[in-house]
């Protein structure tokens, strides 16, 4: 049962002095005295101007009733945002905002308490998709929007947002320049711009308790595992904004954490050097082979990193190109070197390299499959187009997420996250990781 307000129990106290033992009723001065509620005093307190006055009334509250009549009461919420920024202003919002219903008036509270803007399509011209002059940043949210679909928030959304930036230090919101989102009914990502300090965070409004499960980015007993997936979603991308120019990701300290490592890009240039890499991570990088063979398949491997190649039946192509250009005769040579088509059948079933350049580019979402038992350290392409990573096995003892190990700047986006959204912070994650976070001052302003 919820408790009653002091203006349903001076209602209740005047119901009685109304119907009196003795049969008269109660006195005008009576009904007078009764007394008054929380959002009167709260107003009066405002059109007084005086706003110690009223953080110290909204503070002190105990009902969560009487938070509720001024959260929902628009006007009065208005009155307060107006009041200039405040020790007391923030005190006020912070007990305030989980009872806010109005999403403008919630997008409100955060842009005065945070500096942050969110933008929805309230803050979008339709006819331009450019946002309003009430955005702090237009410039680089309108570079940032330019090819989404924004849509507008909910309460929860908003509210999620809210929650998440109070987990963080000060010093980080105002390298925040605006957050958006694009879908809010199946959401359950984002993604950010470093360089524009802008972020995107897709959620469901009808699920705002989702929680990270076994079914998305985490194994059971991952640390960041049954977190909020709201609140983890939004530090996470707020992580990536803070990571400007990889200043904590390509910390060499943070890397050598995890053992990362770059191998370059998977380019004519650098495929030598890419299947050295891979060879050497792999248990047994080849099947038994013949004398001849060394060099063949050596440059099919290569041939299959300069051409991206994800499917099996690319390895026979690849291994008739590398015949090819080694001007070997594709039928074989008797004790020397098989057919391109025999030695093809051996790699593309006994062959750890060739199998892993095919399985191990970005579109295939390495980071999400395991621990590979036949490589002594594990490597694959974090995103399109972009470079190859190694690192030690060993990161997956007590790992953050499945998602953490697709690059440097995930796992460092994931550790911010987890070590802000967990409570007590930090709980489940290595010690390594909770070591860095406090050396860099991230868990706090230095």
């Amino acid at each position: 049962m919820e408790k009653l307000t002091t203006t349903d129990q001076a209602l209740e106290k005047k119901s009685v002095d109304v119907a009196g033992t003795d049969g008269s009723e109660g006195s005008a001065e009576e009904y007078e005295e009764a007394e008054k509620s929380l959002d009167t005093k709260v107003s009066e307190a405002l059109i007084a101007n005086d706003m110690p006055k009223a953080k110290n009334l909204i503070k002190g509250a105990f009902w969560t009733s009487g938070l509720k009549a001024i959260a929902t009461n628009t006007t009065m919420m208005n009155d307060l945002l107006a009041k200039p920024s405040s020790d007391e202003l923030n005190v006020c919002l912070d007990r305030l905002y989980e009872h806010v219903t109005d999403v403008g008036v919630l997008k409100k509270c955060i842009k005065a308490r945070f500096g942050v803007d969110l933008v929805g399509t309230a803050e979008v011209d339709a006819s331009t998709n450019t946002v309003n002059g009430t955005i702090t940043n237009a410039t680089e949210v309108n570079q940032f929007i330019s090819n989404k679909t924004v849509v507008e928030w909910g309460p929860n959304g908003v509210k999620g947002v809210y929650r998440s930036l109070l987990l963080l230090p000060p010093s980080h919101w105002p390298q925040i320049n605006g957050i958006t989102t694009t879908n809010t009914t199946t959401g359950t990502g984002g993604s950010a711009n470093k360089n524009s300090g802008c972020l995107k965070v897709d959620y469901q409004e009808a699920a705002p308790k989702k929680l990270v499960s076994s079914t998305s980015y985490c194994d059971k007993g991952d640390a960041q595992h049954k977190l909020s997936l709201l609140d983890t979603t939004v530090v996470h991308e707020i992580g990536h904004v803070i990571d400007k120019g990889d200043r904590y990701s390509g910390d060499p300290v943070f890397r050598a954490i995890s053992g990362w490592e770059n191998k370059g890009m998977a380019d004519n240039a650098n495929a030598p050097a890419l299947r050295t890499a891979i060879e050497g991570c792999a248990q047994v990088a080849y099947p038994t082979l013949l004398t001849g063979e060394r060099g063949i398949v050596e440059k099919g491997a290569e041939l299959l990193i300069e051409n991206k190649s994800a499917d099996p039946g690319d390895i026979q192509t690849q291994l008739d190109q590398a015949y090819s250009d080694l001007t070997k005769d594709p039928a074989g040579q008797t004790g020397s070197f098989r057919s391109s088509g025999d030695l093809a059948t051996e790699l593309t079933n006994n062959c750890t390299v060739y199998n892993h350049i095919l399985r191990s580019w970005a579109n295939k979402s390495p980071w999400m499959r395991g621990k590979r038992s036949d490589m002594n350290r594990q490597i694959h392409q974090g995103y399109n187009n972009d470079v190859w990573y190694s690192f030690n096995n060993a990161a997956y003892d007590k790992k953050i997420s499945k998602y953490q190990l697709r690059d440097p700047g995930e796992e460092f986006a994931e550790l911010y996250a987890t070590y802000h959204v967990a409570k007590p912070k930090g709980k489940g994650l290595k010690q390594d990781h909770i070591n860095w976070i406090i050396a860099n001052d991230l868990h706090k302003d230095p």
